[in-house]
């Protein structure tokens, strides 16, 4: 019988180690499952945020890139339309200064001639 109590204690020891290993697993899964919670928690405020950028570009920044890309094309329409007047300034100033110079010699043919 001494032997079968020896052997009992034995498995109550073993079991009673199983029993300790297994607190401390349940302890580790706890804390893995509150890390899991917090993970979760987090995934979801950044999904949230993720929303809310895409609404902000979409309804706010798009629109604006838009307005100012039209008036950028606005202004160079403006600017080649400008330019067009300073190249039939520059043009007109050179046949005025031919016609100047055409009338120089022709006034000069007639009191030559004179």
């Amino acid at each position: 019988m001494e032997g079968v109590d020896k052997r009992l204690d034995g498995i109550d020891e073993r079991l009673g180690g199983v029993d300790r290993r297994l607190d401390g697993m349940d302890k580790r899964f706890a804390g893995i499952d509150k890390r899991l919670d917090n993970l979760e928690t987090k995934v979801l405020e950044n999904t949230l945020e993720i929303r809310k950028i895409s609404l902000c570009l979409e309804n706010e920044i798009r629109p604006s890139i838009m307005r100012i890309a039209e008036a950028h094309l606005d202004l160079n329409r403006k600017l080649d339309e400008a330019l067009k007047i300073d190249q039939q300034k520059e043009k007109m100033a050179i046949k005025l200064n031919f016609l100047e110079g055409r009338m120089d010699r022709l006034e000069a043919k007639v009191i030559g001639t004179a």
